[in-house]
């Protein structure tokens, strides 16, 4: 697949989201991913893989969350099949409140809503491939 800097989001482009060690994003007593992840009155944000490897997508990741993270990924078709709307939302540079770039950066919604409900976050939890877990 090729990565393109657009604002269509293939439905085979993979999705990773970063999870941190907190009970919204982990579930403690069975060492698995919470469906709080992907459950937010915000959009939920993702990096497109944009071509890139794994292992850079998480050392990209690195520069921004260096402790305790893990990352999930998940196809846009998945969440597209969770009645959810992935959307391209690039950050660009923004010295004065130094904010790094970021082209891969993208948003998940629920259809027709700013963030996503229980039902998406359920959803989207069961389709979400754990990566990195997160050093608990």
């Amino acid at each position: 697949m090729k990565f393109k800097l657009s604002n269509n989001v293939a439905e085979k482009e993979l999705l990773y989201r970063v999870i941190r060690p907190f009970p919204e994003h982990w579930n403690f007593e069975e060492n698995r991913l919470s469906s709080g992840a992907f459950k937010s009155s915000e959009p939920i944000s993702v990096d497109r893989d944009g071509m890139r490897e794994e292992l850079d997508i998480i050392a990209f990741f690195w520069n921004f969350h260096p402790t305790n993270f893990g990352v999930v990924k998940i196809s846009a078709l998945h969440c597209r099949e969770c009645e959810t709307l992935v959307t391209a939302s690039p950050i660009k540079e923004n010295k004065s409140k130094a904010i790094k770039p970021n082209p891969y950066h993208a948003e998940i919604n629920g259809n027709g809503v700013v963030g996503t409900k229980g039902s998406h976050g359920k959803c989207l939890n069961k389709k979400a491939v754990v990566i990195k877990y997160p050093n608990i």
